[in-house]
């Protein structure tokens, strides 16, 4: 029996892509949790958060993770584990650096390569593809504050405690504890009369997350 494809389809290649083409469409669509070459990298930087949530780490690591990959899905829209490739991905990482500045830059590339990292558990990609990709460096050095002289800083305690509008919003005090202590400002604001040591001439340092996940104490000299 001869086999015969389309008619001016002499080597059956017609037939061949119709062949591959309809077995494509009769494939089993892939459950839930299982990781293909289809898999959107925004879903496997979702799943790599929420992993990390389940084991415990900090909530403000995970709220910051969170709003990264939310900026992120923008860089990388529809962009598909097949396709994250390392070029492609150093150039979505760049673009986060432009719009958002070289930290969360950082923080894109650490949770990608988490993400991926669930590819190549599920033996998808062979290797993770943002390890070949350069550390993000800011664009400028830091500059930083310029330390205040002696002079300086006593000319600034005195027009602290002649300033009307800081007189008015009682924050003499406070200006002044955190020159004094070098306290962050909600440890400053976190500080109770407990904490007062006066016979040791220190604080006790009250340190309470914003949301409540951790606290403890340290002194303050």
């Amino acid at each position: 029996m001869e086999g015969r494809g389309p008619v001016g389809d002499q080597y059956g290649k017609l037939a061949e892509d119709a062949l591959i083409e309809a077995l494509g469409a009769r494939r089993t669509p892939a459950a839930g949790g299982q990781v293909t070459l289809d898999t959107k990298l925004t879903v496997l930087v979702e799943r790599h958060i929420d992993r990390l949530e389940e084991d415990g780490r900090a909530a403000t690591t995970i709220d910051t993770y969170r709003v990264t990959a939310g900026k992120l899905a923008k860089a990388i829209g529809g962009v598909r584990v097949g396709e994250a490739t390392p070029a492609r991905i150093d150039a979505a990482l760049r673009s986060m650096r432009t719009s958002h500045g070289a930290g969360m830059a950082r923080h894109s590339r650490v949770i990608l390569r988490g993400g991926l990292q669930l590819a190549v558990m599920a033996t998808v990609l062979g290797s993770n593809p943002v390890r070949d990709i350069s550390p993000i460096m800011s664009k400028g050095k830091p500059k930083g504050a310029r330390a205040l002289t002696g002079d300086e800083l006593r000319e600034l305690l005195a027009k602290l405690r002649t300033s009307e509008f800081c007189q008015k919003y009682d924050l003499v005090d406070p200006i002044t504890m955190l020159i004094a202590t070098g306290l962050r400002r909600s440890e400053l604001l976190g500080l109770r009369w407990a904490d007062y040591l006066p016979g040791r001439g220190d604080n006790q340092r009250h340190r309470e997350g914003i949301q409540g996940h951790k606290q403890g104490v340290g002194p303050v000299q």
